[in-house]
């Protein structure tokens, strides 16, 4: 069998002044008004749309099912456009625009 020995348990990582702590990395903190999900800081719903359904912010949790389900409905058509232009740059960017 292989020699090893333990090296310890480690120690808890800080992060510097200004900076936060997520999923162990350190991030600049967010500016008043955003929160940071790890490399991005996502801008906080204002009060008269405040439910957070992502990268959209709602009146409610329904408008917000709505509205992703409308975002997502047309990507797959997009994307069976893109692939039948025949890499055609503009009916490209006409699939991704009318989806």
């Amino acid at each position: 069998a292989k020699k090893s020995y333990g090296r310890g348990a480690g120690h808890v990582m800080t992060c510097a002044a200004g900076y936060q702590e997520d999923a162990a990395l350190c991030y600049p903190l967010c500016p008043a008004g955003y929160y940071g999900v790890g490399p991005v800081c996502w801008e906080s719903c204002p009060v008269v749309n405040p439910i957070d359904g992502g990268a959209i912010c709602c009146e409610t949790a329904v408008d917000c099912s709505n509205k992703i389900k409308e975002l997502c409905a047309g990507l797959p058509l997009a994307v069976a456009k893109a692939l039948l232009s025949g890499g055609n740059p503009q009916k490209i960017i006409q699939a991704v625009e009318d989806a």
